[in-house]
């Protein structure tokens, strides 16, 4: 009425389509998941011994053991996209009072088995 003369689904279309260049979409972002596992297996040999993805690293447990309190804190939160889950994190204050990152994972639902 105002000489506009613009369909409803624009906006989203535009808003979903600048999301997706910013912060990449979900489908290319999972299509790196392979290479990821590729390289995790090649820093941290041995036999896999888990059913769920669970990750820690090295240069954290190092970190954790030269120059942190031995008190850990535990976190999570609902991932909001397509494929849902929770991350569960373990976290601790290292010496300069920045957070240090000592394990994550992924899992379906926050229940004693995960």
């Amino acid at each position: 009425r105002h000489g506009v003369n613009a369909n409803l689904k624009q906006p989203y279309r535009a808003k979903t389509k600048t999301r997706n260049k910013i912060e990449g979409n979900y489908s290319e972002s999972y299509s790196y998941l392979n290479k990821y596992v590729d390289l995790i297996r090649k820093t941290n040999p041995g036999p896999p011994t888990f059913q769920r993805v669970f990750i820690f690293y090295e240069a954290s447990r190092r970190t954790f053991l030269q120059g942190c309190r031995l008190f850990i804190g535990l976190d999570g939160c609902h991932l909001k996209d397509p494929y849902g889950g929770i991350l569960l994190c373990v976290i601790d204050l290292d010496g300069n009072q920045g957070v240090l990152l000592i394990a994550f994972t992924v899992v379906k639902v926050e229940c004693k088995e995960s």
